[in-house]
């Protein structure tokens, strides 16, 4: 665990933040995006809560393993880490970003969570092998071939499946 003010450092030194973190003690990072598009992130994270509600149980998480296509800043894997998924891990392009993320879990002690550089349209079985939760947030409009990278996530995942307007299973 870094020290105190190794921790002040490298708050400051990864800014500009994408998302608000809380890191207890620590302190907060708070992203620089204006109110409205902030608004997106709690908006996803109700949309995650909502498609994993009984289904994600704090006795069924210690069992889960969860992958986070695109991750970005680790929000969503960190929020996932935190809830006790067993093994999450968090995939992105970008390398700066998937530092922040490592420093954020490193912080949080969240020994569950790693983060490692791939790309959405090189992702298979065999790389990365199969999760039960794959999140595909902020993703799809920047892809070249959306559905090829829309096959690997499914081919990651170990049950696919989708609720309709009743929330019975299809």
């Amino acid at each position: 665990m870094p020290s105190d003010k190794e921790i002040a450092s490298s708050i400051a030194a990864f800014e500009p933040w994408f998302y608000d973190f809380d890191l207890g003690r620590h302190g907060r990072m708070t992203s620089k995006l204006p109110d409205e598009v902030k608004q997106i992130h709690a908006t996803r994270l109700e949309m995650v809560n909502t498609a994993l509600a009984g289904f994600l149980t704090p006795e069924r998480a210690a069992h889960l393993s969860c992958l986070d296509i695109a991750c970005h800043e680790g929000f969503f894997s960190i929020e996932l880490a935190t809830r006790g998924v067993r093994r999450v891990l968090g995939v992105d392009v970008r390398e700066e970003s998937l530092q922040q993320a490592r420093f954020i879990a490193d912080v949080l002690g969240l020994e569950n969570a790693r983060f490692e550089q791939r790309n959405a349209e090189n992702i298979t079985p065999e790389t990365m092998g199969i999760a039960d939760v794959t999140l595909f947030l902020g993703l799809l409009y920047h892809l070249e071939n959306p559905m090829l990278c829309l096959r690997r996530a499914a081919a990651v995942t170990r049950e696919v499946h989708r609720r309709d307007a009743s929330d019975r299973r299809v």
